[in-house]
């Protein structure tokens, strides 16, 4: 989803995207097949529960990472419901690099920006931002490791909610395209991950601020 309107707590709003995290399980089911026991396979516990859901994303996404550009992507269908590691082996993963493509008319060099990120749960996970240079040595912003959470696997309903508000100076932004790079750097297993609730950029309340 995509919102311009003028908000009085912040400026204008470059973009948003945004999703619940419980209907997100439902987004990626097709084709899956999991040898589980008869019972549990028909029982409504197993439906619902959708245990080995993140795997599909290693099936999605074999080679290269998710892409959502704003204004042509659907969250409902083009944003997996957890950032995870991929898996590249028998027990090896490797970390991931999302990728946010938006497009700014006006920039205000001069003026600072925030990037509204909240995470819906995550588990001994951790993210990294850039703007517009995904080989930059030093992120602008990291999590650092957060999270105890059990929601991603499916073992229980927890998850602490986060939300961080990060100042970003506009000259890390350029009229027309830009990308916002989010890599998830754990992957020592499976389940270092987190679940977006949304992600939102607020410009300057003025663009001569």
């Amino acid at each position: 989803m995509i919102h311009q309107e003028m908000d009085r707590h912040c400026g204008k709003l470059g973009f948003q995207t945004g999703q619940r995290p419980s209907s997100s399980y439902l987004n990626h089911t097709h084709n899956i097949s999991i040898q589980l026991p008869m019972m549990v396979q028909t029982s409504k516990l197993f439906i619902f529960r959708q245990y080995g859901l993140w795997d599909r994303y290693s099936n999605i996404y074999p080679d290269s990472d998710l892409v959502y550009t704003v204004g042509a992507s659907n969250y409902s269908k083009d944003w997996f419901f957890a950032h995870v590691p991929r898996k590249t082996g028998d027990d090896r993963y490797r970390p991931t690099t999302w990728q946010i493509k938006y497009n700014l008319q006006d920039v205000n060099n001069k003026g600072t920006y925030t990037l509204q990120m909240a995470i819906a749960a995550a588990s001994f996970a951790e993210v990294e931002l850039r703007f517009n240079d995904p080989n930059s040595d030093r992120p602008h912003f990291t999590t650092r490791r957060i999270g105890y959470d059990n929601a991603v696997p499916r073992h229980g309903i927890h998850g602490l909610y986060r939300l961080y508000s990060i100042e970003v100076p506009g000259y890390r932004f350029r009229k027309g395209n830009n990308t916002i790079y989010l890599t998830q750097t754990r992957s020592g297993n499976p389940f270092e991950a987190v679940m977006y609730d949304y992600i939102r950029l607020e410009g300057p309340n003025s663009l001569n601020d």
